[in-house]
């Protein structure tokens, strides 16, 4: 590809002023450069100038961005150009804003619900095998409920739940179709296809070799001769459709769904077509099939790009112009904290940069069973619960941000924040800038930085604020040598004494792994007191402190 020839003196009165040479395309070609370990720029076409020229740049060690010519690598190579129209000044170009990704991934919230279908469906049976009495009563009162029904009611509800339980589905997959997500689709056949294998390997089974106590739990004397299904060869297919396509993560068409399975099961009873433990089995198979076919083909892979960030950063009225990653996934010795997200420098097209952080679902899983094991260990301490939804740890790590400047303590001010998708959210920071604590060195951690950590401690304690990660990663220090807490979102309010000793404990050991014992203790008897410093002695363990420190104390 050639650089753009400039215009002559002839050409120069007949083309308008400002107008480019080479007409504004979608499709210019893009150099793009091995991303480096910090992570690429993602760029966007600048608003300020429509008929500029854009360059879209890629990996590290490119050149200055020049809006009047093509942009040069850093090895002198010609990297490309694009020219931006006027209609097209808004328009993203990302090259190379995330390394490649597994178009599947397995989620271990999947293989927790598989486990908790599982052990349903054994206490379904185990009650059905010997609570007998209780099955045979609830049978009958159901049955002398029943009977009050209008026969008109029974045959209408019955005709409309045949008619919604196919219907339903169908119209969630052409609007799936038309959104061009055809993976859910094609992994909610394959659940449903199983599901109707389960269904009628359960049928033989309770038909010719379960007790008789199972039989008669499942099955009654239908009308026309013989024994009702003790699962329902439609409907659990139904259910594992529903359930692997993600119908029930979206509140219109989870609405629709239980009016339907409600409807339905209503129609099966008044009908004597079926007994309520056999439609709680079809359900419950129908569920525990779905998670099992998601997390043994694993789900499909939609984390945000860097377009959908600099989309979302528009949306809160912002106007960015790149963004670059700021730090990488954290490794196996940081599972305490694989939540945190993917962090991004973005750049404006007026004012000061912007932290954003984005977290999706996928890195949510992260260091799920570890933060489970950490859980039942600690089981006497107030800890939150290791699985959290996306609005849930959006609203928690918002809360812990407010309340930290509150309290008095320097942390980042959140700017904004907002959902990017079904899957993912961001929260957007004021831009500090410096260095966290481990990426200096021994000689810079001065006693007046000690004690500007421990300040921030007893800031957010004076609030009963505990940050449950006091590691070096989460001690920022900016340009000034002012400390700042970071990484809030592992914290709680209202923290009980114990919580908040675990912090003192952590962050004595954090120091005094980098400056020694002395100067760490003596920073915090300088601020906290000796009590508070006493009080958090029988906590410096291994087991209280983070996984990353104990890796650290083990080298």
């Amino acid at each position: 590809m050639q650089p753009p020839k400039a215009a002559d003196a002839s050409d120069a009165g007949e083309r308008p002023q400002g107008a480019s040479e080479t007409p504004a395309r979608s499709d210019l070609p893009v150099a793009s450069a091995p991303p480096a370990a910090s992570g690429p720029p993602v760029t966007s076409a600048s608003a300020a100038d429509p008929g500029s020229a854009v360059p879209v740049v890629s990996g590290a060690g490119h050149g200055p961005l020049r809006p009047d010519g093509p942009t040069v690598s850093g090895t002198g190579h010609l990297a490309g150009s694009t020219l931006a129209s006027a209609d097209a000044a808004h328009s993203d170009r990302v090259s190379g804003d995330e390394p490649l990704l597994p178009a599947r991934v397995h989620r271990p919230s999947d293989l927790m619900r598989l486990l908790i279908g599982v052990l349903a469906i054994a206490v379904l049976f185990t009650i059905a095998a010997f609570a007998q009495g209780t099955t045979t009563g609830l049978e009958d009162d159901i049955s002398k409920g029943t009977e009050q029904a209008p026969d008109l009611l029974i045959k209408l509800a019955g005709l409309v739940s045949s008619i919604a339980v196919l219907l339903v589905p169908v119209a969630f997959a052409i609007e799936r179709l038309i959104k061009r997500d055809g993976l859910r689709i094609a992994d909610g056949v394959l659940a449903a296809v199983l599901a109707h294998g389960v269904t009628l390997a359960t049928d033989l089974w309770v038909s010719q070799a379960a007790p008789r106590t199972i039989q008669d739990a499942l099955t009654q004397q239908a009308t026309t001769g013989g024994l009702t299904d003790p699962v329902h060869g439609y409907l659990a297919p139904v259910i594992a459709y529903m359930t692997a396509v993600g119908m029930a993560r979206r509140p219109r068409w989870r609405v629709v769904l239980w009016v339907v399975l409600l409807l339905d099961a209503f129609a099966m009873l008044v009908g004597g077509y079926t007994t309520p433990f056999s439609i709680i089995l079809t359900v419950l198979i129908g569920w525990t099939v779905a998670y099992g076919t998601l997390y043994a083909v694993g789900s499909p892979n939609v984390r945000p790009t860097g377009q959908h960030l600099m989309a979302g950063l528009r949306h809160v009225g912002f106007h960015p112009v790149a963004a670059m990653r700021a730090d990488d996934v954290p490794d196996k010795d940081n599972a305490d904290q694989g939540d945190r997200g993917r962090r991004y420098l973005v750049t404006l097209e007026d004012g000061p940069p912007l932290d954003v952080t984005v977290v999706d679902r996928e890195q949510q899983a992260q260091g799920f069973f570890y933060r489970a094991w950490r859980r039942l260990t600690l089981r006497t301490l107030t800890q939150r619960r290791s699985i959290q939804s996306l609005r849930q740890a959006l609203e928690q790590e918002a809360l812990l941000a407010y309340a930290a400047i509150a309290a008095g303590a320097n942390a980042p001010k959140l700017i904004a924040t907002s959902e990017l998708g079904p899957d993912a959210v961001m929260l957007v920071y004021e831009h500090i800038g410096g260095r966290s604590l481990d990426q200096m060195e021994d000689e810079e951690i001065t006693d007046d930085l000690v004690r500007g950590a421990w300040r921030q401690v007893e800031a957010l304690q004076s609030r009963r604020i505990a940050h449950r990660r006091l590691t070096g990663d989460a001690i920022l220090v900016d340009r000034s040598g002012r400390a700042f807490v970071t990484d809030l979102r592992g914290g709680e309010i209202a923290a009980g004494d114990l919580v908040l000793r675990m912090d003192v404990a952590q962050l004595l050991t954090t120091l005094g792994l980098r400056v020694g014992a002395e100067r760490s203790v003596a920073g915090a008897l300088a601020v906290l007191g000796p009590d508070a410093v006493a009080d958090c002695l029988p906590l410096l363990q291994p087991i209280a402190l983070s996984r990353s420190t104990r890796a650290t104390l083990r080298r």
